[in-house]
């Protein structure tokens, strides 16, 4: 399963899971890490750091689709004018306006 797979919704569970394992993978390097092993830390943080690079350039850009349509393939982000002006209404009825 490659990465591009993890951006369709049917698959999004799966993925969390296999990167949650990955994650707890490091635990185990450091709990059976022969004592006096050198730079273990200094591995198990670059391993991490590799994982999680790929998972963020495999990783689709989210933040101006509509939360509505998160999940449905093909969606299109909205353009920057129209998401400028949505995210100012919001800042305005939220009370968050900057001053």
């Amino acid at each position: 399963m490659g990465v591009a797979a993890c951006q369709s919704s049917g698959l999004t569970s799966t993925c969390g899971w296999i990167g949650s394992a990955l994650e707890y993978y490091d635990f185990f390097v450091y709990a059976t890490a022969a004592p006096g092993s050198a730079n273990v830390p200094l591995t198990v943080g670059a391993l991490t750091f590799g994982v999680t690079a790929i998972a963020a350039l495999g990783a689709r850009e989210t933040y101006r689709l509509r939360l509505n349509d998160l999940g449905h393939p093909g969606t299109v982000p909205a353009p920057k004018p129209e998401y400028d002006r949505m995210r100012e209404q919001t800042t305005l009825e939220a009370g968050l306006a900057r001053t």
